[in-house]
This record gives C-alpha cells, sequence and structure tokens, in this order.
C-alpha cells in the first residue's frame, strides 16, 4: 500500500540538554515509527521563528 501525503509549509525546533540529548517525538503511524523534533504545521501568515515560542512550555511540562 502506497501512502500519499500532501506538502505543506512546517517548521521543526531542536531541543537540546545541557547533557547533549535531544528532544524527539516518536510516531507509530501508517508509515512506521519513525522519531521527529517538536513542530508541526504553519498557518499561511505565521512565520517559522514563531513556532519554538508556542513549544518551549509544552517541552518544560513533559521534562518531569
Amino acid at each position: 500500500m502506497t501512502v500519499r501525503r500532501t506538502p505543506r509549509r512546517a517548521a521543526r525546533v531542536a531541543v537540546i540538554a545541557p547533557d547533549d540529548g535531544v528532544f524527539l517525538f516518536g510516531y507509530d503511524e501508517e508509515v512506521g515509527v519513525h522519531w521527529a523534533m517538536p513542530g508541526g504545521g504553519l498557518e499561511r501568515d505565521e512565520a517559522p521563528q514563531a513556532v519554538d515560542l508556542g513549544y518551549q512550555p509544552h517541552v518544560a511540562a513533559r521534562r518531569g
């Protein structure tokens, strides 16, 4: 089975810990298991630089 994906504007953020660990999300979807940096699709008027501002509180909340 071939899965077709629609291209979209997106941005990702590299979150690197002081011990050089990297924060990644694990996904198990129709295309298989893969890992990705936090981020996501952008609205038409949204700048890529704005994405990291939305993820900082989210990342901090997941550390505990």
